[in-house]
């Protein structure tokens, strides 16, 4: 047995230093670099400008610091995820506008956000909230919020349970983790570049932080945008929807704080529902009939509130057909435009 421990350590040991030797020095969502990568986007974006060549960052700490970077109260507030990230302070041109959309937002995403607005005594005077299914899947494995998990947790009055440090203890030991840092170990020149052209080779922040895609996606063919929607639909499950048995009730329970809080302050807010490729879209219908029922729960809980819901997760709803998306989940800005009933 004793040998058979001693074996088992001299094999297991160095893959171990290996994985969080890669996790930690390959670090590709820039949680453990030095250089505070996302220091230098809101730097860039004080000046007044656009940021373009960034990625694999942590975003949740990026809005943490934009957040408490600004020097004045938006009017309106962006909350949501990569869905509703082109929403940008041209569409309401007489209004300041902030867009702190992050990838894959989760319900805890949405409240920790706010909470962060409430420290920094920011409040907007409207909301606009990006509702996504998986918001209410329990089963999602959404963890990325956990790096600003102590504003979810003061939102909740509860003992903070998972703090940042945990977090970035346990990516030291992910093997997901692992894969996305193996490809940046060796790659370290993707810094942050300012400039004043908002459409670029890469992925383009605007100051107001909402996002306008690469020159590739904005010129991308059917061909192309039907390759990616096939890739989609060829995975085991479209993202978030893993394991969805249930609307979750701890997270409407969560919604519904939330939309509490901002009545008990007078504030404007509405939900953005945005929707899905057609094509995806028949693949919910069949496989995941809680996507249909959450919207009919919004709907009924927006009308009993006399608030407005934007959007629909059915592109049927909205006239929307293939022409409006870049890929399977993702409407290009023409779509937001009708969405939020901007003329064109």
């Amino acid at each position: 047995m004793k040998r058979f421990i001693i074996k088992t350590s001299i094999f297991s040991i160095p893959l171990i230093l290996l994985l969080v030797g890669v996790n930690y020095f390959g670090d590709a969502a820039k949680l453990y670099c030095s250089n505070k990568y996302e220091e230098k986007i809101v730097n860039i974006l004080r000046d007044g400008k656009y940021v373009t060549n960034i990625s694999n960052y942590n975003e949740r700490i990026f809005q943490k610091k934009f957040i408490n970077s600004l020097d004045f109260t938006p009017s309106i507030v962006v909350l949501g995820s990569s869905r509703s990230r082109s929403i940008n302070s041209e569409i309401f041109q007489e209004a300041l506008l902030i867009n702190n959309s992050v990838s894959g937002a989760s319900m805890e995403d949405l409240i920790a956000l706010f909470s962060i607005y409430k420290e920094v005594n920011r409040l907007p005077s409207k909301f606009i909230i990006c509702i996504d299914p998986w918001m209410f899947n329990d089963n999602s494995e959404q963890t990325r919020w956990e790096s600003i998990s102590e504003y979810y947790y003061k939102f909740k009055t509860k003992p903070i349970t998972s703090t940042n440090s945990w977090y970035l203890y346990r990516q030291l030991f992910s093997l997901s983790y692992f894969q996305s840092s193996l490809k940046t170990i060796f790659n370290k020149t993707q810094q942050p570049i300012a400039t004043l052209d908002k459409v670029n080779s890469t992925n383009t922040m605007l100051s107001d932080g909402s996002n306008v895609q690469r020159l590739e996606i904005l010129n991308t063919d059917k061909e192309t945008v039907d390759s990616k929607v096939n890739s989609c639909l060829n995975k085991e499950y479209i993202y978030g929807l893993n394991n969805f048995n249930s609307i979750s009730t701890d997270y409407l329970s969560d919604l519904y704080s939330l939309v509490e809080q901002l009545e008990k302050r007078v504030i404007e807010y509405s939900f953005f529902l945005s929707p899905y490729h057609p094509v995806v879209y028949n693949r919910i219908m069949s496989d995941y009939p809680l996507v249909l029922e959450l919207e009919q729960i919004l709907k009924k809980f927006s009308s009993n509130h006399g608030i407005k819901i934007q959007g629909s997760y059915d592109p049927g709803n909205l006239n929307m057909d293939e022409s409006y998306f870049f890929d399977g989940m993702h409407s290009l800005e023409t779509g937001i435009l009708k969405i939020l009933e901007v003329k064109q």
